[in-house]
Formats: structure tokens, sequence, C-alpha cells
């Protein structure tokens, strides 16, 4: 009887430890994958979304978000903000995108720009997503935007962006 109770520990264990380390693979290939689309952004350094006032979002709802700057130097973004909502598909391994049928207000510049730090307007809402838009099988999505530094009234090569997770429930 012992030994029974043994084995069934000893299996228990391998069971748990198999189960603890293949959740952080599936995290680390989410995120590995994010990266490498990403390679030549610098992500939630410089601009950054700030905290969604929900911490999980339902089907139908709108959802607004909004960024802030945080370093001393401007960031110049095309009027929608190269928002991308994008969900990962764990079958293919890769970031997919929820194709962003929003129509964006016009304005009189093909631009928006995002003063630096402490300088005057320190956010901006960039995006409102009908969350209904999304299938209903997502229950995670990734909203990620992406602009350029602009410093001398120059727009810059150099990529800055942010990403914030937001849950959906149905």
């Amino acid at each position: 009887m012992k030994s029974i109770v043994q084995w069934f520990l000893v299996l228990l264990l391998i069971m748990m430890l198999y189960g603890c380390g293949n959740g952080e693979t599936k995290t680390s290939i989410r995120e590995d994958s994010f990266e490498n689309t990403y390679s030549d952004c610098e992500m939630n350094s410089t601009i950054q979304f700030l905290p969604p006032q929900q911490d999980e979002f339902r089907l139908g709802s709108l959802i607004s978000l909004s960024i802030t700057n945080t370093s001393k130097d401007a960031v110049i973004f095309p009027i929608d903000f190269n928002v991308k909502i994008l969900y990962f598909d764990s079958r293919g391994q890769q970031w997919l995108e929820i194709k962003d049928i929003l129509q964006h207000i016009p304005y009189t510049d093909p631009f928006r720009i995002l003063k630096p730090a402490g300088s005057g307007l320190e956010s901006y809402s960039v995006v409102t997503i009908k969350s209904g838009l999304l299938n209903a099988v997502i229950t995670e999505a990734r909203v990620v935007i992406t602009g350029n530094f602009f410093i001398d009234n120059e727009k810059m090569n150099e990529c800055v962006g942010a990403f914030v997770d937001i849950k959906i429930s149905p």
C-alpha cells in the first residue's frame, strides 16, 4: 500500500511540473511572436496606454483607450495612430489582426502629435472598439499603436509604440 501511495505522489508531482512548465512555454511563445512582429519598435517605454477604465469588457460595449507620452520628445502618428487590434492564434502560434472597421474622424492635418511629458495635453484617446466586432471565441485582444519621434519639426525613423491587453467577456 505504501508503494502505491508513493507511486501516486510521484505521478502527481510529474503532472504538476509538466502543467506549470507548459503554461510558461505558451506565454513565452506568445510574447516572442509579438516581439518578432514589432522588433523594430520600442514598446511601452516612451508612450504608454493609460490603464483601461475596466478590467474586463462585455461584447457589444464601447472600449475607449488613451495614451500618454513619458518622454522629453514629441511623438508623431498618422491620423489613425497605426492602431492594430490583434489576437493570438495558439494553433498557428502567431498574432493575427482583427480588421479595424471603425471610421476615423478626418482632421485638417494628416497626422497627430503627442506632446512631450509635462507640456500641456498629456493624453489622447486613440481607439474606441465596439467589442461586438470581435469574435465571441476571442476572450483577449491586444491593442497596438505605433508612431515616431518628432524632433525639431521633423519625423525621426525611430519607431515607438505601446500595447495593452484587454479581456472580452460574452
